[in-house]
């Protein structure tokens, strides 16, 4: 790097990061003004200016000036920096990002929902690792039941597997009267895998990501129960029953996200379109490539209302625990499981739920111990999580680039330390939790302050990026690539309106395709789970008239759909 650029790197990171206010008046640059004050003083034949102040391969113009960085500091000092039209740019490209935010679906932690924003903002990587990790734990209890019920004809037995399942070292330490194995069997003519899996994520959510759910499960369920008898009829309802209302207790507020999502795009468009948009106060480039910074969050919320979540907090405690309960009023001595201490405290439980599983955007054990994916699955969930950053990272420094003079930028210095930052913030996430620096409520304080103190100031500075912190003959001669050479050109109105109507929609559409194309693969990859939590309405009113009738399901006919 020659010495002019470092010069350029150290000046940006004194005006960026220690005393950006002291260059309000100093480097302040409006051009409409300036144009004027220029071509003023060209026509004034008593007013001899410096030829240094003008770029040399343009020469002194007097219908197209173009000033060199001394020229503009000379010839363009005093006024304020601030954009008069801030209101109209935080309007037409910001607020439609806050309308996103405020649709994310956080879990339902009371007061401490509203806490999930600031991981959100301060690590949006983790966020949608977190949220696809989420369904990969769910898909984890669908395989772990489909590998173990396999059915034949409808008549309801095992194809050549063990009918029992081998019961992991921590559980047995945790639950000391688990037995090694246990046989399954006992439940596959009852229930389909559907409705089972959706019992065993319940009991997850209960119990955390440490704990087999269907061993914990199994450990409750009355054996020698022979199939259609009354009891066995009894344990069935119950669990079928349990399945049925976590499934309906889910909540959905994907259309609600739909119009928010719509409203983000009309405004998009508005900004292309004067019949819709009425035309923009200024020539609108650098404000597109800071909107296109944050178009991550489309992918992220869209997929957080896909997930959904409970009403409340306590909807999945209070079923399981029913289920438990009248599970074991048929078992002539309930196990001391780790489920049933679980589930003795309530209050406990509601306590821990910020940093134990109830938070869908926060999840420090990523995947669950007994039913992990491949490691070629587990690269794919990492770069469906990192994509929709990257995109938008590379899509508004493009556009960026392309704001005249062209080149590289203060903005487009920006969005890359911002950047890093987000990945800065997401190593620490991933450092922390991996090498057990803490652990439940020590561990969330400690994320939740680096969430904080990444988030807010890219928030803050992003916010003055759109109301002119970087609006200076420094910036806009773009330096770090001119260096000493760098130019401004004041009569750019024409090339504005170009790629306003040519490169920026052609950048921003594909920026959004690309996100909404993220979205689908996310979707795609988490289908197994999302499918798993969040039943047809369908399926609902199926079980929920076999609940009122007592009738038997044809598990033939579900789990051959299911597959």
């Amino acid at each position: 790097m020659s010495s002019q650029n470092q010069q350029s790197w150290v000046l940006f990171t004194l005006q960026f990061l220690i005393f950006p206010t002291l260059f309000a008046k100093v480097s302040a640059f409006d051009r409409p003004e300036c144009l004027a004050r220029v071509t003023a003083l060209l026509k004034d034949d008593n007013v001899s200016l410096n030829p240094a102040y003008f770029w040399q391969p343009n020469g002194v113009s007097m219908t197209d000036p173009v000033l060199t960085v001394a020229g503009c500091k000379a010839l363009c000092r005093g006024g304020s920096r601030w954009y008069i039209d801030i209101g109209p740019r935080l309007m037409t490209w910001l607020l439609p990002i806050v309308l996103l935010i405020g649709n994310l679906d956080v879990s339902p932690l009371d007061k401490w929902r509203y806490i999930e924003v600031f991981h959100l903002i301060g690590d949006p990587m983790d966020s949608s690792w977190s949220f696809l990790a989420k369904t990969e734990a769910w898909a984890s209890c669908h395989r772990l039941i489909a590998q173990h019920y396999p059915m034949n004809s409808g008549l309801g037995v095992l194809l050549g597997r063990k009918p029992t399942l081998p019961i992991s070292t921590e559980d047995i330490e945790r639950s000391p009267s688990i037995s090694s194995t246990i046989d399954i069997t006992i439940l596959s003519s009852g229930l389909s895998i559907n409705e089972l899996a959706t019992v065993v994520a319940g009991i997850k959510e209960v119990l955390g990501p440490s704990f087999n759910p269907l061993h914990q499960l199994l450990m409750h369920v009355r054996p020698g129960l022979q199939p259609q008898t009354k009891e066995y009829n009894a344990q069935i309802q119950t669990l079928r029953g349990a399945a049925f209302k976590i499934a309906e207790r889910r909540t959905d507020d994907i259309l609600r996200t739909v119009f928010a999502v719509v409203i983000y795009l009309l405004q998009i468009l508005a900004g292309f379109t004067k019949v819709l948009g009425g035309g923009n106060s200024s020539p609108p480039g650098g404000r597109i490539g800071t909107a296109m910074l944050l178009t991550w969050l489309l992918p992220t919320v869209i997929f957080s209302n896909f997930v959904g979540g409970f009403a409340s907090r306590r909807d999945c405690f209070e079923i399981i625990k029913t289920m438990i309960q009248e599970v074991d009023k048929q078992s002539r001595q309930p196990p001391d499981s780790a489920l049933q201490q679980r589930l003795q405290d309530k209050k406990k439980f509601t306590e821990n739920q910020r940093w134990s599983g109830g938070s869908y955007i926060y999840r420090p054990q990523k995947y669950v111990s007994f039913g992990a994916p491949s490691r070629r699955r587990k690269i794919l969930i990492w770069l469906l999580s990192i994509a929709p950053v990257l995109i938008a990272l590379v899509s508004g420094s493009v556009i960026m680039w392309y704001v005249p003079p062209g080149g590289l930028s203060c903005r487009g210095i920006l969005f890359i330390m911002i950047t890093l930052a987000w990945l800065f913030s997401a190593c620490v996430t991933w450092f922390c939790s991996r090498a057990q620096i803490a652990k439940g409520k020590q561990l969330w304080t400690i994320i939740l302050i680096k969430d904080i103190l990444v988030g807010m100031p890219i928030m803050l500075i992003v916010f003055l990026s759109c109301s002119g912190l970087f609006n200076t003959c420094f910036c806009w001669a773009v330096t770090f690539s001119w260096g000493k050479l760098g130019y401004l050109p004041l009569n750019v109105e024409k090339e504005f309106d170009y790629k306003n109507g040519t490169i920026y929609p052609a950048l921003v559409g594909g920026c959004l395709v690309l996100q909404f194309a993220t979205l689908i693969a996310m979707l795609i990859v988490g289908g197994k789970g999302r499918g798993l939590m969040r039943w047809s309405e369908q399926d609902k009113e199926r079980v929920f008239l076999e609940q009122r009738s007592g009738a038997v399901p044809d598990l033939e006919c579900e789990n051959m759909k299911e597959k």
